[in-house]
């Protein structure tokens, strides 16, 4: 399950770190954070990037509570609270509230089974934190390959955790061209540029890359606004000229998604193709005019996309 670093606003700086896991989902009657790595317990790990910060470490424990106190104890000074009642993230913070006490200062909640997030980032984070004089602050990851898990997505400051891509709405391997295109906007007078076919194989194998690694588009509403934009389209090929392997519909000025088949379909300004079966929704809203023009620097194109819209 992916995990999220919160900040709750309250000059010194507390972390709680949750160690009340139970490892259901790894099948062990170990709890998580006693689970060795490099010789060294899980829970380690973010207790020493706290302490490294200079922070005070309290650590909401559950099953096995000694043995995780056992762990902790080697490491750094720490105070421990329990949570008896496995009710949700939430409810383990709240059980740390007494511990953290009510003084001013900032409370960093830590899962404990992070062995990767590392001190530095986390000062990063904290800097940022106090910096903005935010109420709360979220870290997430960005990941190159939405294609192997859940990836998270920032969307009017809110975080949605999104499914897998499946094999099957990805670029095929056997892409080797890559066409750009224009559609036609039939309000404006100005003609849009003709198509461009790009072999370079690095240039594709890059816009074949950006495609593949985008997240399945957030669900639910949201308000677009009334900005004109172009809609580049991306054909994949099996060799120039050659058949289409699948097609990528990107919009650089509204908040929709970029459309995606592969196969033989076309997608156009036709609202029907975007809903057709077999075209899933991609992307960020409002980053499609980001997404084309990291395509266009790409393949070398010099196209203005907001001469057409």
């Amino acid at each position: 399950m992916p995990r999220a670093t919160m900040f709750i606003t309250m000059t010194q700086l507390t972390t709680v770190i949750l160690a009340a896991g139970e490892a259901k989902r790894m099948r062990s009657a170990r709890p998580k954070v006693l689970h060795s790595l490099c010789g060294r317990p899980l829970i380690a790990y973010p207790v020493n990037a706290a302490r490294a910060l200079g922070s005070r470490v309290v650590v909401v424990v559950g099953r096995a509570a000694e043995e995780v106190r056992a762990a902790v104890s080697p490491e750094t000074v720490a105070g421990f609270v329990e949570q008896k009642e496995r009710l949700g993230t939430g409810h383990a913070v709240l059980q740390a509230r007494v511990a953290c006490g009510d003084g001013p200062g900032t409370l960093l909640v830590l899962p404990g089974d992070v062995p990767l997030l590392s001190d530095a980032t986390l000062k990063r984070l904290v800097d940022h934190h106090v910096q903005t004089g935010a109420g709360a602050t979220l870290l997430t990851a960005e990941v190159a390959d939405a294609g192997s898990g859940q990836t998270a997505i920032r969307v009017d400051a809110q975080v949605t955790w999104l499914p897998a891509r499946q094999a099957s709405e990805t670029v095929p391997a056997a892409a080797t061209a890559v066409t750009l295109s224009v559609i036609p906007n039939g309000n404006l007078n100005k003609k849009p540029p003709q198509p461009v076919t790009i072999t370079s194989p690095a240039a594709v194998r890059r816009i074949i890359a950006m495609v593949n690694s985008l997240p399945a588009f957030p669900p639910g509403p949201r308000e677009c606004g009334f900005n004109q934009g172009t809609e580049l389209v991306l054909t994949f090929l099996a060799a120039p000229q050659g058949r289409v392997l699948a097609t990528a519909l990107v919009q650089t000025g509204y908040c929709e998604e970029v459309f995606f088949t592969v196969g033989t379909s076309k997608i156009t300004n036709n609202t029907q193709t975007w809903y057709a079966r077999g075209v899933v929704g991609l992307g960020v809203p409002y980053q499609g005019h980001v997404l084309a023009g990291t395509v266009l620097k790409t393949a070398g194109s010099k196209w203005n996309l907001a001469a057409y819209a």
